[in-house]
């Protein structure tokens, strides 16, 4: 396992996640999604190259992986340093360009 190092900007993107859950879904759908963050990391934390590199290669930054938060919206972006992980943001697919999307999101 590999510890993963959070950056402020994805630290800040969690919070605002679990609180728009929260309004909009009230406190069990937001307590749903941080266990689902917490699991997502942990996966990233076992196994770091596991992760779709399909964004970095759209944006030109090679070592840029992400992972699907569960069956939601979210996904951590992230870079696998030989010590830790590096991540960098937790990002829905209502931000990402079309190209990144999966079939399923494009509506």
């Amino acid at each position: 396992m590999k510890p993963i190092r959070r950056r402020p900007a994805a630290m800040d993107d969690m919070v605002r996640q679990v609180a728009y859950r929260r309004r909009a879904a009230g406190a069990a759908s937001a307590a749903r999604l941080v266990d689902e963050m917490a699991a997502c990391l942990r996966s990233i934390s076992e196994a770091p190259g596991a992760g779709s590199r399909r964004i970095g290669q759209l944006l030109g930054v090679a070592d840029l992986q992400w992972k699907r938060v569960g069956a939601t919206r979210l996904w951590f972006w992230y870079v696998d340093e030989p010590d830790f992980v590096d991540l960098i943001r937790l990002v829905s697919t209502d931000q990402l360009p079309r190209q990144a999307m999966l079939p399923s999101d494009w509506h």
